[in-house]
Protein backbone atom coordinates (compact mmCIF):
# COMPACT_ATOMS: atom_id res chain seq x y z
CA UNK A 1 0.00 0.00 0.00
CA UNK A 2 3.06 2.02 0.91
CA UNK A 3 4.20 1.67 -2.28
CA UNK A 4 1.33 2.53 -4.05
CA UNK A 5 1.51 5.94 -2.30
CA UNK A 6 4.92 6.50 -2.93
CA UNK A 7 4.26 5.84 -6.75
CA UNK A 8 1.33 8.79 -6.90
CA UNK A 9 3.82 11.85 -5.08
CA UNK A 10 6.26 13.89 -7.48
CA UNK A 11 9.62 12.31 -8.41
CA UNK A 12 11.30 15.54 -8.28
CA UNK A 13 10.39 16.15 -4.78
CA UNK A 14 8.72 12.85 -3.47
CA UNK A 15 6.51 15.05 -0.91
CA UNK A 16 3.26 16.41 -3.26
CA UNK A 17 0.96 14.27 -5.21
CA UNK A 18 2.44 14.45 -8.79
CA UNK A 19 0.20 16.97 -11.28
CA UNK A 20 1.84 17.24 -14.21
CA UNK A 21 3.99 15.24 -16.99
CA UNK A 22 7.42 16.56 -19.15
CA UNK A 23 7.39 16.29 -22.83
CA UNK A 24 10.52 16.04 -22.70
CA UNK A 25 11.47 13.07 -20.10
CA UNK A 26 7.87 12.25 -19.37
CA UNK A 27 8.80 12.38 -15.44
CA UNK A 28 5.77 13.28 -13.29
CA UNK A 29 6.41 16.44 -10.89
CA UNK A 30 4.10 18.67 -9.00
CA UNK A 31 4.32 22.52 -9.74
CA UNK A 32 5.98 24.95 -10.97
CA UNK A 33 8.88 25.31 -8.05
CA UNK A 34 9.73 21.53 -9.28
CA UNK A 35 9.84 21.53 -12.83
CA UNK A 36 12.43 24.85 -12.42
CA UNK A 37 14.00 23.00 -9.92
CA UNK A 38 17.73 22.12 -10.08
CA UNK A 39 17.09 17.94 -10.74
CA UNK A 40 15.22 19.31 -13.74
CA UNK A 41 17.18 22.15 -14.92
CA UNK A 42 18.80 20.41 -18.33
CA UNK A 43 14.83 19.58 -19.32
CA UNK A 44 13.77 22.99 -18.90
CA UNK A 45 15.80 24.84 -21.57
CA UNK A 46 14.09 26.62 -23.66
CA UNK A 47 12.87 24.65 -27.19
CA UNK A 48 13.28 27.38 -29.36
CA UNK A 49 17.28 28.54 -28.00
CA UNK A 50 18.29 24.29 -28.73
CA UNK A 51 15.93 24.29 -32.23
CA UNK A 52 18.01 27.84 -33.32
CA UNK A 53 21.36 26.83 -32.18
CA UNK A 54 21.04 23.19 -34.07
CA UNK A 55 19.96 25.27 -37.48
CA UNK A 56 22.79 27.61 -37.21
CA UNK A 57 25.49 24.91 -37.00
CA UNK A 58 23.54 22.74 -39.60
CA UNK A 59 22.99 24.85 -42.16
CA UNK A 60 24.83 27.63 -44.10
CA UNK A 61 22.49 30.79 -43.03
CA UNK A 62 23.11 34.18 -45.36
CA UNK A 63 24.45 36.80 -42.99
CA UNK A 64 21.39 38.46 -42.68
CA UNK A 65 19.17 35.73 -41.47
CA UNK A 66 22.00 34.88 -38.92
CA UNK A 67 22.03 38.12 -37.70
CA UNK A 68 18.41 37.94 -37.29
CA UNK A 69 18.35 35.08 -35.40
CA UNK A 70 20.92 36.05 -33.02
CA UNK A 71 18.71 39.28 -32.32
CA UNK A 72 16.07 36.89 -31.52
CA UNK A 73 18.01 34.72 -29.18
CA UNK A 74 19.31 37.91 -27.71
CA UNK A 75 15.70 38.90 -26.84
CA UNK A 76 14.39 35.68 -25.47
CA UNK A 77 17.52 36.09 -22.79
CA UNK A 78 16.60 39.69 -22.09
CA UNK A 79 12.90 38.31 -21.48
CA UNK A 80 13.63 35.03 -19.30
CA UNK A 81 12.24 36.47 -16.40
CA UNK A 82 8.74 36.28 -18.27
CA UNK A 83 9.34 32.87 -18.83
CA UNK A 84 7.84 32.14 -15.40
CA UNK A 85 4.57 33.41 -16.06
CA UNK A 86 4.14 31.84 -19.44
CA UNK A 87 4.97 28.06 -17.62
CA UNK A 88 2.86 29.18 -14.44
CA UNK A 89 -0.27 29.92 -17.14
CA UNK A 90 0.91 26.76 -18.82
CA UNK A 91 0.94 24.41 -15.71
CA UNK A 92 -2.31 25.94 -13.90
CA UNK A 93 -4.46 25.17 -16.93
CA UNK A 94 -5.35 21.39 -16.27
CA UNK A 95 -7.44 21.01 -18.99
CA UNK A 96 -5.15 21.88 -21.25
CA UNK A 97 -2.27 19.90 -20.35
CA UNK A 98 -5.41 16.97 -19.96
CA UNK A 99 -6.39 18.25 -23.59
CA UNK A 100 -2.57 17.96 -24.84
CA UNK A 101 -1.88 14.51 -23.47
CA UNK A 102 -5.04 12.69 -25.07
CA UNK A 103 -4.28 14.40 -28.45
CA UNK A 104 -0.62 14.17 -28.48
CA UNK A 105 1.05 10.72 -27.86
CA UNK A 106 4.11 11.44 -25.97
CA UNK A 107 7.18 9.69 -27.10
CA UNK A 108 9.98 8.48 -24.64
CA UNK A 109 11.95 7.81 -27.82
CA UNK A 110 12.44 11.58 -28.50
CA UNK A 111 16.18 11.58 -27.07
CA UNK A 112 16.96 8.81 -29.69
CA UNK A 113 16.05 10.87 -32.92
CA UNK A 114 17.91 13.15 -34.96
CA UNK A 115 18.62 16.65 -33.86
CA UNK A 116 16.21 19.03 -35.65
CA UNK A 117 18.27 21.08 -37.66
CA UNK A 118 19.21 17.67 -39.21
CA UNK A 119 15.94 16.68 -39.30
CA UNK A 120 14.90 19.95 -41.14
CA UNK A 121 18.04 20.12 -43.14
CA UNK A 122 16.39 18.46 -47.10
CA UNK A 123 13.13 20.54 -46.46
CA UNK A 124 11.13 23.57 -47.60
CA UNK A 125 11.26 25.93 -44.41
CA UNK A 126 8.54 27.68 -46.20
CA UNK A 127 6.63 25.26 -46.49
CA UNK A 128 4.51 24.93 -42.56
CA UNK A 129 3.32 21.94 -43.00
CA UNK A 130 6.73 20.00 -43.63
CA UNK A 131 7.87 21.54 -41.21
CA UNK A 132 5.26 20.66 -38.67
CA UNK A 133 6.18 16.95 -39.85
CA UNK A 134 9.40 17.05 -38.84
CA UNK A 135 8.89 18.07 -35.16
CA UNK A 136 8.64 15.52 -32.55
CA UNK A 137 4.84 14.92 -30.33
CA UNK A 138 6.86 16.79 -27.22
CA UNK A 139 8.06 19.36 -29.78
CA UNK A 140 4.17 20.30 -30.66
CA UNK A 141 3.13 20.24 -27.69
CA UNK A 142 5.40 22.96 -26.73
CA UNK A 143 4.88 25.10 -29.60
CA UNK A 144 1.38 25.10 -29.18
CA UNK A 145 1.42 25.96 -25.79
CA UNK A 146 3.73 29.35 -26.36
CA UNK A 147 1.18 30.02 -29.69
CA UNK A 148 -1.96 29.48 -26.60
CA UNK A 149 -0.36 31.89 -24.36
CA UNK A 150 0.65 34.64 -26.96
CA UNK A 151 4.37 34.10 -25.82
CA UNK A 152 5.20 33.09 -29.54
CA UNK A 153 4.67 36.52 -30.79
CA UNK A 154 7.68 37.78 -28.86
CA UNK A 155 10.17 35.78 -30.66
CA UNK A 156 9.43 37.92 -33.74
CA UNK A 157 12.11 40.82 -34.84
CA UNK A 158 10.67 43.82 -34.37
CA UNK A 159 9.40 45.60 -37.49
CA UNK A 160 9.52 49.40 -38.32
CA UNK A 161 6.76 50.28 -40.96
CA UNK A 162 7.47 51.93 -44.27
CA UNK A 163 4.96 54.64 -43.41
CA UNK A 164 6.63 55.89 -40.50
CA UNK A 165 8.64 58.11 -42.84
CA UNK A 166 7.90 61.48 -42.75
CA UNK A 167 9.93 64.46 -44.64
CA UNK A 168 11.38 67.32 -42.76
CA UNK A 169 10.16 70.42 -43.60
CA UNK A 170 12.99 72.91 -44.64
CA UNK A 171 13.20 76.61 -45.19
CA UNK A 172 15.65 76.31 -47.64
CA UNK A 173 16.06 72.74 -49.68
CA UNK A 174 18.61 70.84 -51.49
CA UNK A 175 16.65 69.40 -54.26
CA UNK A 176 19.58 66.63 -54.63
CA UNK A 177 19.14 65.95 -50.99
CA UNK A 178 15.31 65.58 -51.79
CA UNK A 179 15.61 63.78 -54.54
CA UNK A 180 17.33 61.28 -52.65
CA UNK A 181 14.79 60.94 -49.48
CA UNK A 182 12.08 60.53 -52.51
CA UNK A 183 13.72 57.33 -53.90
CA UNK A 184 14.62 55.86 -50.42
CA UNK A 185 11.11 55.96 -49.20
CA UNK A 186 9.56 54.81 -52.36
CA UNK A 187 11.70 51.85 -52.82
CA UNK A 188 10.77 50.82 -48.95
CA UNK A 189 7.04 50.78 -49.91
CA UNK A 190 4.98 48.44 -51.87
CA UNK A 191 5.10 49.00 -55.79
CA UNK A 192 2.55 50.78 -56.49
CA UNK A 193 0.17 48.45 -59.33
CA UNK A 194 0.18 49.80 -62.59
CA UNK A 195 -4.29 49.88 -63.04
CA UNK A 196 -5.67 50.62 -66.53
CA UNK A 197 -6.42 55.04 -65.86
CA UNK A 198 -10.00 56.41 -65.48
CA UNK A 199 -10.62 58.96 -68.20
CA UNK A 200 -12.69 61.25 -65.51
CA UNK A 201 -14.39 60.65 -62.14
CA UNK A 202 -17.76 61.48 -63.09
CA UNK A 203 -18.83 58.01 -62.83
CA UNK A 204 -17.34 57.56 -58.72
CA UNK A 205 -19.81 58.01 -55.88
CA UNK A 206 -19.12 61.26 -53.71
CA UNK A 207 -18.10 58.98 -51.27
CA UNK A 208 -15.70 56.82 -52.41
CA UNK A 209 -12.91 58.58 -50.75
CA UNK A 210 -14.35 57.53 -47.51
CA UNK A 211 -14.65 53.81 -48.58
CA UNK A 212 -10.89 53.95 -49.30
CA UNK A 213 -10.13 55.43 -46.28
CA UNK A 214 -11.86 52.28 -44.20
CA UNK A 215 -9.92 50.37 -46.73
CA UNK A 216 -6.43 51.54 -45.27
CA UNK A 217 -7.37 51.60 -41.97
CA UNK A 218 -8.32 47.85 -42.10
CA UNK A 219 -5.28 47.25 -44.37
CA UNK A 220 -2.78 49.07 -41.61
CA UNK A 221 -4.37 46.68 -39.00
CA UNK A 222 -3.32 43.77 -41.02
CA UNK A 223 -0.16 44.39 -41.70
CA UNK A 224 0.95 45.09 -37.79
CA UNK A 225 -1.67 41.94 -36.60
CA UNK A 226 0.74 40.05 -38.66
CA UNK A 227 3.71 41.95 -38.58
CA UNK A 228 4.28 42.81 -42.31
CA UNK A 229 3.82 38.97 -42.58
CA UNK A 230 0.80 39.05 -43.85
CA UNK A 231 2.32 37.73 -47.61
CA UNK A 232 3.22 34.40 -46.11
CA UNK A 233 -0.16 33.38 -45.03
CA UNK A 234 -2.20 35.71 -47.55
CA UNK A 235 -5.63 33.81 -46.81
CA UNK A 236 -5.54 34.42 -43.17
CA UNK A 237 -4.59 38.10 -43.73
CA UNK A 238 -7.80 38.49 -45.85
CA UNK A 239 -10.11 37.16 -43.21
CA UNK A 240 -8.51 39.44 -40.66
CA UNK A 241 -8.82 42.49 -43.07
CA UNK A 242 -11.84 41.62 -44.31
CA UNK A 243 -13.67 41.07 -40.15
CA UNK A 244 -12.05 44.49 -40.12
CA UNK A 245 -13.47 46.09 -43.46
CA UNK A 246 -17.16 46.76 -43.89
CA UNK A 247 -16.47 48.51 -47.31
CA UNK A 248 -15.07 45.62 -48.64
CA UNK A 249 -16.89 42.60 -46.80
CA UNK A 250 -20.40 43.89 -46.84
CA UNK A 251 -20.23 46.94 -49.72
CA UNK A 252 -20.96 49.48 -46.91
CA UNK A 253 -20.66 52.77 -47.69
CA UNK A 254 -19.09 55.49 -45.25
CA UNK A 255 -20.31 58.90 -45.73
CA UNK A 256 -17.75 60.48 -43.57
CA UNK A 257 -14.11 59.97 -42.59
CA UNK A 258 -14.46 59.62 -38.99
CA UNK A 259 -17.03 56.83 -39.10
CA UNK A 260 -15.15 55.45 -41.64
CA UNK A 261 -12.37 55.15 -39.11
CA UNK A 262 -14.33 54.36 -35.83
CA UNK A 263 -15.72 50.99 -37.51
CA UNK A 264 -12.28 49.41 -38.30
CA UNK A 265 -11.20 50.20 -34.08
CA UNK A 266 -15.12 49.06 -33.06
CA UNK A 267 -14.08 45.77 -34.90
CA UNK A 268 -11.02 45.18 -33.57
CA UNK A 269 -12.11 46.05 -30.01
CA UNK A 270 -15.26 44.12 -30.09
CA UNK A 271 -14.09 40.55 -32.51
CA UNK A 272 -12.96 37.99 -29.60
CA UNK A 273 -10.63 36.75 -32.59
CA UNK A 274 -8.76 40.08 -32.64
CA UNK A 275 -6.20 41.36 -30.19
CA UNK A 276 -8.13 44.52 -29.36
CA UNK A 277 -6.85 46.03 -26.36
CA UNK A 278 -5.90 49.71 -26.26
CA UNK A 279 -2.25 49.55 -27.35
CA UNK A 280 -3.53 47.76 -30.58
CA UNK A 281 -6.18 50.31 -31.40
CA UNK A 282 -3.85 53.55 -31.02
CA UNK A 283 -1.61 51.82 -33.18
CA UNK A 284 -3.76 51.35 -35.75
CA UNK A 285 -5.18 54.76 -35.44
CA UNK A 286 -1.42 56.19 -35.65
CA UNK A 287 -1.01 53.80 -38.66
CA UNK A 288 -3.64 54.85 -40.80
CA UNK A 289 -3.35 58.54 -40.12
CA UNK A 290 0.36 58.12 -41.20
CA UNK A 291 -0.83 56.87 -44.35
CA UNK A 292 -3.66 59.08 -45.03
CA UNK A 293 -0.66 61.93 -44.27
CA UNK A 294 1.83 61.05 -46.87
CA UNK A 295 5.46 61.13 -46.90
CA UNK A 296 5.80 64.90 -47.53
CA UNK A 297 3.12 67.49 -48.69
CA UNK A 298 4.30 67.49 -52.18
CA UNK A 299 3.95 63.69 -52.80
CA UNK A 300 0.32 63.33 -50.18
CA UNK A 301 -1.43 60.49 -51.91
CA UNK A 302 1.48 58.05 -52.38
CA UNK A 303 1.65 56.07 -49.18
CA UNK A 304 -2.60 55.62 -50.18
CA UNK A 305 -1.42 54.24 -53.40
CA UNK A 306 1.45 52.17 -51.74
CA UNK A 307 -1.05 50.82 -49.38
CA UNK A 308 -4.00 50.03 -51.74
CA UNK A 309 -1.55 48.13 -54.36
CA UNK A 310 -0.18 45.92 -51.02
CA UNK A 311 -3.85 44.96 -50.46
CA UNK A 312 -3.82 43.70 -54.24
CA UNK A 313 -0.81 42.18 -54.09
CA UNK A 314 -2.36 40.21 -50.91
CA UNK A 315 -5.48 39.28 -52.71
CA UNK A 316 -3.84 37.17 -55.53
CA UNK A 317 -1.79 35.80 -53.31
CA UNK A 318 -5.03 34.66 -51.18
CA UNK A 319 -6.81 33.56 -54.91
CA UNK A 320 -3.23 31.71 -55.17
CA UNK A 321 -3.57 29.82 -51.95
CA UNK A 322 -7.09 28.63 -52.39
CA UNK A 323 -6.15 27.29 -55.65
CA UNK A 324 -2.94 25.73 -53.89
CA UNK A 325 -5.33 24.42 -50.86
CA UNK A 326 -7.82 22.44 -53.35
CA UNK A 327 -4.85 20.41 -54.80
CA UNK A 328 -3.51 19.06 -51.22
CA UNK A 329 -6.19 20.17 -48.34
CA UNK A 330 -5.32 16.66 -46.98
CA UNK A 331 -2.10 17.16 -45.61
CA UNK A 332 -2.63 20.70 -44.55
CA UNK A 333 -1.94 19.61 -40.84
CA UNK A 334 -0.33 22.64 -39.72
CA UNK A 335 -2.64 25.17 -41.41
CA UNK A 336 -5.29 22.86 -39.91
CA UNK A 337 -4.43 23.64 -36.44
CA UNK A 338 -3.10 26.96 -36.72
CA UNK A 339 -5.50 29.01 -39.21
CA UNK A 340 -7.16 32.00 -38.10
CA UNK A 341 -10.80 31.47 -37.39
CA UNK A 342 -12.58 34.92 -37.88
CA UNK A 343 -15.84 34.81 -38.63
CA UNK A 344 -16.94 36.86 -41.57
CA UNK A 345 -20.95 36.24 -40.84
CA UNK A 346 -22.33 34.84 -44.40
CA UNK A 347 -19.30 36.55 -46.47
CA UNK A 348 -17.43 33.71 -47.98
CA UNK A 349 -14.22 34.06 -49.53
CA UNK A 350 -13.96 32.14 -52.77
CA UNK A 351 -11.76 32.92 -55.55
CA UNK A 352 -14.75 34.99 -57.73
CA UNK A 353 -15.15 36.99 -54.41
CA UNK A 354 -11.16 37.87 -54.06
CA UNK A 355 -11.71 38.67 -57.99
CA UNK A 356 -14.40 41.21 -57.21
CA UNK A 357 -12.16 42.96 -54.59
CA UNK A 358 -9.19 43.14 -56.48
CA UNK A 359 -11.36 45.06 -59.70
CA UNK A 360 -12.67 47.37 -56.41
CA UNK A 361 -9.70 47.99 -55.24
CA UNK A 362 -7.74 48.72 -58.72
CA UNK A 363 -10.72 51.47 -59.33
CA UNK A 364 -9.60 52.75 -56.26
CA UNK A 365 -6.14 53.29 -57.63
CA UNK A 366 -7.04 54.42 -60.73
CA UNK A 367 -9.25 56.78 -59.22
CA UNK A 368 -6.71 58.20 -56.52
CA UNK A 369 -4.10 58.97 -59.94
CA UNK A 370 -6.29 60.96 -61.35
CA UNK A 371 -6.45 63.19 -58.09
CA UNK A 372 -3.60 65.91 -57.32
CA UNK A 373 -0.46 64.27 -55.57
CA UNK A 374 -1.31 66.90 -52.90
CA UNK A 375 -4.66 65.69 -52.34
CA UNK A 376 -5.96 65.64 -48.73
CA UNK A 377 -8.18 62.62 -48.69
CA UNK A 378 -9.88 63.73 -45.06
CA UNK A 379 -11.49 67.03 -46.53
CA UNK A 380 -11.19 66.10 -50.57
CA UNK A 381 -9.14 69.50 -51.35
CA UNK A 382 -5.41 69.85 -52.14
CA UNK A 383 -3.06 71.24 -49.53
Amino acid sequence: MEDKEDNQLCKLCNEKPRRYVCPKCNIEYCSLDCYKSTAHLDCSENFYKQCVEEMLKTQQCDPQMKQKTLDMLQRMHDNEQNDDDVLRHILDNEDEIEEFDEEVELDSDDDDIEPLGKRIENIDLDDTDQLWSALTASERQEFEALVKSGEAKKLLPLWKPWWTYTAEKKLIEDLSEKSECEKAYKNDCPKIVCVPALKSTSKASPFIRFNIINAVYAYAYTALYFNNEHHSTPLDAVYVFLRTCDTMRINRVYQESLSAIENVLLEITNNQELSGDQDTVLATKEAGDAILSGPEEDNRSFYLLAALSDLHQLMSGAKKEILADKSKSSIRKFKNKFQSNIDLGPTVVTKKSLALIVLKIEFYIAWLKLQSPTYDITDGKKM
